[in-house]
């Protein structure tokens, strides 16, 4: 059973009623769930509302003095994101529908019974809770455009600005994608209902929580890059391997690019911690993945895959030739356990004249239009900061495999049985 929740972290509920007999059984119902408020008039409650935030509201419809119609109004007017219950002992179905676009999130008809009470006020709830997040996310995301604005109006700040704000654009550009995508959705479907219930209003919900999670990637990739200017140290950084994987798969779920398109996922076994930044990781695989679905206009197999070497890979095995390129850290180090991350495709290969160069200069493969060719470079510049090593492979006319290789955090003896994948053939990569 769940720890009770602290009655200082209450969430509160105001419940606006001209008859005694509703407050009282209302406050009776939810006042071990809620901070529970009364008021005996909209006046009151308008009071109550300056005085103190409420995160939700059950009022009734007609009282004397201000109707709840009015009340709804002003109670939005202090607080746009209130969460508003509508009681009526009247089935006034253009009423309710007008307090429906007052913005009221529902209407209950008197008397109620206890379940339906109980679930309106929960999903009211849950609502609030959703709407302050996105807040919150739209705050940080103006005050890390403050800061980004400070930096780039000292001139001392960077040495090389044109090259970062490119590579900063290049990031941020696919989860905003996916914010895009997401808000025309929800207006195209807001737009042609009345009131969202059932599988719709989860539908609603489920994306707004899709859209805060990309928010945030946006939040964490622009803290990387003022993370560059401060130069700050990345050295303890660690993440599980896995939950990246899980996070990747949720990011593509969405990720336009990625619709309709084969990508399978190989996990590791057991939870293996890489030395790596978790934000750093997520968009090396993203950049890898996404060029990986670009390879090919049919869509054909993408594999993302994780394993764990037990021994050093031996640089010998690793010269640069017309369709292997690999690159590594000064701080690499090659010795056991190293996390090995890779990503192939089936696409057409890329040319020898563009292998040797492939990581070091903005290089597209793509048509015209299509690509920035910023992709493997930022995929360089995060694997090196990382302290990490990254290789490629390709063969024309069968696909491209690139792979990313990590310090790892030393497994315990029980999770290392049976996940060493050994030194990598000098034929393939591993994984």
């Amino acid at each position: 059973m769940p720890a009770p929740v602290p009655r200082e972290r209450l969430r509160t509920l105001l419940v606006v009623d001209d008859e005694e007999g509703p407050r009282q059984s209302l406050r009776l119902i939810f006042e071990d769930l809620y901070h529970v408020l009364l008021a005996e008039n909209g006046y009151q409650a308008v009071d109550l509302a300056r005085q103190r935030p409420i995160d939700a509201a059950v009022i009734d419809i007609r009282m004397a003095g201000m109707s709840g119609i009015e009340l709804l109004k002003q109670l939005k007017e202090i607080d746009a994101g209130l969460e508003v219950t509508i009681l009526t002992a009247y089935a006034a179905l253009e009423t309710a529908r007008q307090a429906l676009r007052l913005g009221a999130t529902d209407y209950l008809t008197k008397p109620f019974d206890l379940h339906t009470i109980r679930d309106t006020v929960a999903k009211m709830m849950e609502r609030r809770a959703l709407y302050q997040r996105t807040q919150s996310t739209v705050q940080r995301l103006k005050d890390l455009e403050k800061e980004v604005q400070e930096l780039r109006d000292r001139g001392d700040a960077l040495h090389d600005r044109g090259a970062l704000y490119g590579d900063v654009f290049h990031d941020i550009n696919k989860p905003l994608t996916v914010i895009v995508g997401i808000l025309s959705l929800l207006n195209r479907r807001l737009s042609s209902v009345e009131r969202l219930e059932g599988e719709e209003m989860a539908q609603v919900r489920e994306r707004l929580q899709t859209l805060n999670r990309q928010a945030d990637n946006v939040i964490d990739v622009i803290q990387r890059y003022l993370g560059f200017l401060r130069e700050d140290d990345r050295d303890s950084s660690t993440v599980s391997v896995n939950q990246v994987f899980l996070d990747l798969r949720e990011l593509l779920r969405v990720y336009p690019g990625a619709q309709n398109r084969d990508i399978s996922f190989i996990f590791l076994p057991e939870e293996i911690i890489a030395k790596v930044n978790s934000t750093d990781l997520l968009q090396i695989l993203l950049n890898l993945t996404v060029n990986a679905l670009q390879a090919t206009p049919e869509p054909r197999l993408v594999e993302v895959a994780a394993c764990l070497s037990d021994r050093p890979l031996g640089m010998d095995l690793w010269r640069d030739g017309p369709t292997r390129r690999f690159v590594r850290s000064p701080g690499f180090a090659d010795q056991d356990p190293l996390v090995v991350v890779s990503v192939r495709d089936q696409g057409e290969g890329i040319a020898a004249e563009i292998v040797h160069k492939i990581f070091d200069s903005p290089v597209t493969t793509k048509p015209r239009g299509r690509g920035t060719g910023l992709g493997l470079t930022i995929v360089k510049r995060l694997v090196l900061l990382n302290h990490g090593a990254l290789a490629l492979q390709t063969t024309p006319g069968v696909g491209t495999t690139i792979t990313v290789f990590l310090s790892a955090v030393e497994p315990n003896p029980a999770s290392r049985r049976g996940l060493s994948a050994g030194p990598p053939p000098a034929s393939s990569l591993p994984c």
